[in-house]
């Protein structure tokens, strides 16, 4: 692993109250796929890869995703098991101040009974706390220059800037005992 950090903090499995539904976070699985797949193919603009992902192509991913130990795919689902939010977190060199990182990627809202509720939010709450508690310091992220909305929401879940690539902000919400 890039960072210094337990297996627990990949390993999560949670339940949470939100609006008065319980909702589940778990790690995805291969029967996710399909639904994951299809919901990054519509919404590619927002995404760094913007090629038609076949099925093939996100099983393969997967699979070689899922052989790494520093890396984790959650999704939170309701209480018929539908995909609601998904969100990828891979182990990250230390940055600037704080070690150990995670780096977030493809923080996904999949079912439109769900957008602005605030669900993802709720979610990605949940994932923080959990983080922190296993002494994950921060959380960084690349976000395209042209998802404004994204920004927006980032900066709102404590996020700041820190820096740009080509084509990109890096941002980065620190947690635990780094946080502000």
């Amino acid at each position: 692993m890039t960072n210094n950090m337990n297996s627990a903090v990949y390993n999560f499995t949670g339940h949470f109250t939100h609006r008065g539904e319980q909702l589940r976070i778990r790690p995805a699985t291969e029967a996710d796929q399909e639904v994951l797949r299809l919901w990054k193919n519509e919404s590619k603009q927002f995404f760094h890869f913007k090629e038609t992902i076949t099925p093939q192509m996100q099983m393969d991913w997967f699979r070689s995703f899922s052989k790494q130990t520093d890396r984790q795919m959650y999704v939170c689902t309701n209480t018929q098991n539908e995909i609601v939010s998904c969100v990828g977190f891979k182990a990250h060199p230390p940055l600037l101040d704080c070690s150990p990182v995670l780096e977030l990627f493809n923080l996904m809202s999949l079912n439109d009974h769900y957008m602005g509720s605030g669900v993802t939010n709720a979610f990605y709450t949940q994932l923080i706390k959990h983080f922190a508690s296993q002494g994950v310091q921060a959380v960084c992220l690349e976000v395209l220059n042209t998802n404004q909305s994204a920004q927006v929401w980032y900066l709102r879940q404590g996020h700041t800037i820190y820096g740009e690539k080509p084509g990109c902000k890096l941002m980065i919400h620190r947690i635990g005992s780094k946080a502000l």
